[in-house]
């Protein structure tokens, strides 16, 4: 990762992200988007979310994915910063350096996203529940999300 505008992503991300675009049929950029919406859901600051080794066990012989920050953001990195700016500053009061944002904080909220994901999908094993499930928390009159995750509800779906 030698450049400012790349990602890669641990091995279990990585593999996570594979089973759900091989089996959403989406390609893994829009993933990584809807798994930043799943973690932006979830009240509380991504800045504690860190994979452990022993949830990393069994994906060894999986090739971290790499990542052009254009690829994941388009045209609307200075988007996806105000909501995590903002998530983070709501859920910890923290606010985030420049240099943090992207490597850190932008990569966290992937992970966390793509881990919720994985774990709703396993619960449901349909593509098309899997997609249902992620419109019914969104009004679709308004857009706005009808109901926020808790971490008692994340963690819940891991469990499952």
């Amino acid at each position: 990762m030698a450049s400012s505008n790349k990602l890669q992503l641990s091995r279990l991300g990585t593999k996570e992200l594979d089973h759900l675009s091989a089996r959403l049929d989406l390609r893994p950029n829009v993933i990584c988007r809807l798994a930043i919406g799943r973690s932006l859901s979830i009240k509380e600051s991504v800045r504690v979310y860190q994979r452990t080794s022993e949830e990393e066990v069994g994906c060894e012989d999986t090739v971290p994915r790499e990542f052009n920050r254009f690829t994941l953001t388009g045209d609307e990195d200075e988007l996806y910063k105000i909501l995590i700016y903002q998530h983070e500053y709501e859920y910890s009061k923290n606010k985030i350096a420049v240099n943090q944002y992207f490597k850190e904080y932008f990569l966290k909220h992937i992970e966390r996203g793509l881990d919720s994901l994985y774990y709703e999908y396993q619960r449901v094993n349909s593509p098309v529940e899997f997609l249902r499930s992620l419109v019914e928390g969104v009004d679709v009159q308004t857009g706005k999300l009808s109901k926020q995750l808790s971490v008692s509800d994340y963690e819940g779906l891991k469990d499952r």
